[in-house]
């Protein structure tokens, strides 16, 4: 059984609404889904984190290295100010630093619909989301980094 060892590590590209006031948007600690062992590939497999930072993996994914959730600081909006959050993958399949048949998708963006901004209009945002498996019956994957390139939308 190939049970290779991986370290995936993603990317965000971050927009805000223009207006009066110009947020700002700052990362202060990358979306990472950890180290993890395709044990099987017939399927695909998954591994989600919640922006809330809960895990939840299927059977053919054993986590290595613990996932850590995106965390940003929204500065410079309104005080007290409602903002809509959303968030997508901008990618079709990952990226790795050394050439892999298989790919990982990440198939949801997890964020929180709306924050509210404190009194000095800043908030904190977390982001998790799904990963997954080809499926493709075969197991390809390389112990080597993956990148994927995911957006989240602020509006206010």
């Amino acid at each position: 059984m190939n049970m290779p060892y991986l370290k995936s590590i993603f990317c965000a590209t971050l927009l805000s609404s223009i207006a009066e006031v110009k947020g700002e948007i700052i990362e202060l600690s990358p979306l990472t889904f950890g180290s993890v062992v395709i044990a099987e590939n017939n399927t695909q497999e998954h591994v989600t984190l919640t922006y809330a930072g809960n895990v939840i993996r299927s059977n053919g994914i054993y986590i290595v290295t613990p996932p850590t959730v995106g965390q940003f600081l929204l500065t410079n909006y309104p005080s007290n100010q409602q903002v809509f959050i959303s968030g997508r993958s901008i990618q079709a399949r990952s990226n790795s630093d050394i050439y892999s048949v298989d790919q990982f998708t990440l198939t949801d963006v997890d964020v929180p619909s709306v924050l509210t901004t404190d009194n000095s209009g800043s908030a904190t945002l977390f982001v998790g989301g799904t990963l997954e498996t080809s499926g493709s019956g075969v197991n390809s994957y390389v112990n080597t980094q993956y990148r994927i390139s995911y957006q989240i939308s602020v509006n206010y």
